[in-house]
């Protein structure tokens, strides 16, 4: 009689356990590589958000890993490259590796998504403030409210290349000189520069002088449902590069008109 031999089958989780390793040590040489950006891959699992901590290196980048955790169970399982530049994603970025989502674009022919920005953090949260602005908005009827444009922000100092913004600010607050029976804009923070820091095509002229000398003293810091009180909300210019204002966000809820500075 032929000798036979039998060799013990190995137990199913433990062959699905080995391809999990093999696969795992073929992803740390392949996926960092080819697809792993460490400082735009964003990985949702599960209902986590798994990123490199050199991600977390900029506070708009921890916002939104807040905001893709809030909206994780909407979201599913993906994985995508997230461009967070307020002037959109590069040329450089389109077509390569992983699906792109960003929070602006501000020329024809740019890729991505576009998902909110940041600032909203916690979406939970967002929609729990939204609702409470819409409700302080709707107790408040058009013909009670202040007729005046109304804002109320930081203008700061900031190098020629990135003072657009606060240059913007500065001409508004310059307008409440003008117009102060239709205009109210004013700094809660006020450090523009000096006029003789002088930057190319931001030239203060006599008005934003003016201002100058006018609002040395600081506004005070006005909570966002009391904007409801206003029929029109002005909307400058972010004062770190002169792009997008989070102060934005809120506006949206409050009922009134909201008038966006057109910077040229």
């Amino acid at each position: 009689q032929k000798a036979t031999t039998t060799r013990p089958r190995m137990k199913m989780d433990s062959f699905f356990a080995l391809l999990l390793l093999i696969f795992a040590t073929a992803a740390e040489e392949v996926v960092p590589s080819l697809l792993w950006e460490r400082e735009k891959t964003v990985w949702v699992r599960e209902g986590r958000v798994i990123v490199d901590r050199a991600f977390l290196s900029t506070r708009k980048k921890r916002m939104a890993v807040t905001m893709f955790k809030s909206a994780a169970k909407e979201v599913g399982n993906a994985v995508f490259w997230y461009d967070a530049s307020a002037a959109g994603p590069s040329s450089g970025t389109c077509g390569k590796g992983l699906p792109l989502v960003a929070i602006a674009k501000t020329r024809a022919g740019q890729c991505g998504r576009l998902v909110p920005n940041p600032y909203f953090g916690d979406l939970d949260v967002w929609a729990v403030e939204a609702r409470r602005l819409g409700e302080r908005s709707r107790a408040l009827p058009w013909e009670r409210r202040d007729p005046r444009v109304f804002w109320r922000g930081v203008i700061r100092k900031m190098a020629c290349e990135n003072d657009r913004g606060n240059f913007a600010r500065l001409q508004a607050t310059a307008l409440t000189l003008e117009f102060p029976d239709d205009v109210d804009v004013r700094c809660t923070k006020c450090s523009p520069r000096s006029p003789d820091d002088e930057c190319p095509g931001l030239r203060y002229g006599p008005l934003e002088d003016q201002a100058l000398r006018a609002f040395t003293k600081p506004a005070a810091v006005v909570p966002p449902d009391a904007y409801a009180g206003f029929q029109f909300l002005l909307n400058l210019p972010g004062s770190t590069t002169g792009s997008y204002s989070r102060n934005l966000n809120h506006l949206w809820a409050l009922g009134a008109v909201v008038l966006l500075w057109d910077v040229g």
